[in-house]
């Protein structure tokens, strides 16, 4: 049996170990957003570069299966070094940042870490589409609009 000194030190103990793994536990999920948050705006960002390249070269800069994550260079020769540059630098992420297109549409398929139902993004799985429409949904069929 434990004397009241100790229950209270053991009490203390408990509620101290509580306190530090919620302090913990809110500073991970405080990383999450942060890097949700920039993993957006790098997006964003490219998706309006990869616009302003269609108004100038009247289509959108054509690729398959490009993963942003990796440095690269977008100028009016494509993913390649040139005189006018829309986007330099890569998108932040753990996890794949997809580009496609076909020069008339294109997708940025990404994942973040975690949903964001306040903001309307109900599932971690988002598409960036044509004229920066951003869609996360779970299934196809929801990201398709069908």
């Amino acid at each position: 049996m434990l004397s009241s000194i100790q229950r209270i030190r053991l009490y203390g103990v408990i509620v101290t170990a509580f306190v530090l793994l919620s302090g913990l536990l809110m500073n991970l999920s405080a990383h999450a957003k942060y890097a949700d948050i920039v993993t957006l705006n790098e997006v964003r960002s490219f998706a309006n570069a990869a616009e302003w390249y269609k108004q100038d070269i009247w289509q959108y800069p054509a690729g398959d299966r490009i993963d942003l994550r990796n440095a690269f260079v977008l100028s009016e020769r494509g993913f390649a070094n040139g005189q006018t540059v829309y986007y330099s630098g890569n998108i932040p992420s753990n996890r794949a940042v997809i580009y496609r297109s076909d020069g008339t549409g294109y997708t940025i398929s990404f994942t973040l870490r975690q949903a964001w139902p306040g903001e309307k993004l109900p599932s971690r799985k988002c598409i960036m589409s044509t004229f920066t429409k951003l869609t996360c949904a779970d299934d196809e069929k929801e990201k398709q609009g069908t």
